[in-house]
């Protein structure tokens, strides 16, 4: 098993499409490892490349609100992405998401 931390440097550094170069770092997800609740989005928000965690600013907000209403917390959660760089304006790739 990969440890958390080399997971999360493997994916912020991957340059496995052209999204790579369009973005400041892939956004591998955030939450614990092993999850028993794993949340996917499609692909990250317009700021999430700069810190590498998604779902932050409103999209996390209301996020967070649901969570709460179920009794869960997003500590509780592993949330990732789809796709871990955003492409601008449209859905991504089939290559892009591999």
């Amino acid at each position: 098993m990969v440890q958390p931390n080399i997971f999360f440097n493997m994916v912020r550094n991957c340059t496995s499409c052209k999204l790579s170069s369009e973005c400041e770092g892939a956004v591998p997800g955030d939450g614990p490892l092993p999850a028993r609740v794993v949340l996917v989005g499609e692909y990250p928000g317009r700021l999430e490349d700069k810190i590498g965690i998604p779902y932050q600013n409103k999209a996390g907000e209301i996020l967070e609100r649901h969570l709460n209403r179920i009794g869960m917390s997003r500590k509780d959660v592993l949330v990732t992405t789809v796709c871990k760089c955003r492409p601008e304006g449209r859905s991504p790739t089939p290559d892009e998401i591999k």
